[in-house]
C-alpha cells in the first residue's frame, strides 16, 4: 500500500484516489441524508396539509356556530323586545281594570248605601204596621 504524499507520482495519486474514495463514501452518505431530508420535507408538507385542512374545517364550523348563535341572540333580542310590549300592555290593561273597579266600587257602595236607606224606611213601616196590626185591636177593645 502506497501512502498519501506530494513526493511522488504514485504517491499524489493514492492521495487523489484516496479522496475520491472519501468524497464517494461522503456524497453516498450525504445522498441518503438528502434521500432522507427531502422524504421528511414531503412527510412534513403532507402533515401540514392535513392540518391546515382541518384548520379551515374547524374554522368553517367556528363561523357557522357564531352565525348560529348571532342569529339565536337576534331572535331572542326579537322575543325580549315582545315580551317588554306585551308586559306593557299587560300593565296598562291592569291599571284600565283597577280604575274600572274602583269606579265599580264606589258606584257599588252608593248603590248599597241607597238600599240600606231604603231598607231602613221599609223595615220602619213595617215596624209601624205590625205595630199597628198588632196594637191596633188591643186599643180597640178598650
Amino acid at each position: 500500500m502506497i501512502d498519501c504524499g506530494l513526493e511522488s507520482p504514485e504517491q499524489i495519486s493514492a492521495c487523489i484516489y484516496l479522496a475520491h474514495r472519501w468524497l464517494g463514501v461522503l456524497t453516498n452518505i450525504l445522498g441518503l441524508g438528502t434521500f432522507a431530508l427531502i422524504g421528511w420535507l414531503v412527510w412534513l408538507f403532507q402533515r401540514l396539509r392535513t392540518d391546515l385542512s382541518r384548520w379551515e374545517d374547524e374554522a368553517t364550523r367556528a363561523n357557522e356556530a357564531k352565525h348560529l348563535a348571532e342569529e339565536v341572540a337576534r331572535h331572542a333580542e326579537h322575543r325580549v323586545a315582545l315580551a317588554e310590549r306585551e308586559a306593557i300592555r299587560e300593565k296598562r290593561l291592569l291599571e284600565e281594570i283597577k280604575s274600572s273597579a274602583t269606579s265599580d266600587q264606589d258606584a257599588l257602595r252608593a248603590e248599597l248605601t241607597q238600599v240600606q236607606a231604603q231598607l231602613g224606611s221599609i223595615e220602619a213601616k213595617l215596624d209601624q204596621a205590625v205595630f199597628v196590626m198588632v196594637y191596633s185591636p188591643l186599643l180597640s177593645r178598650h
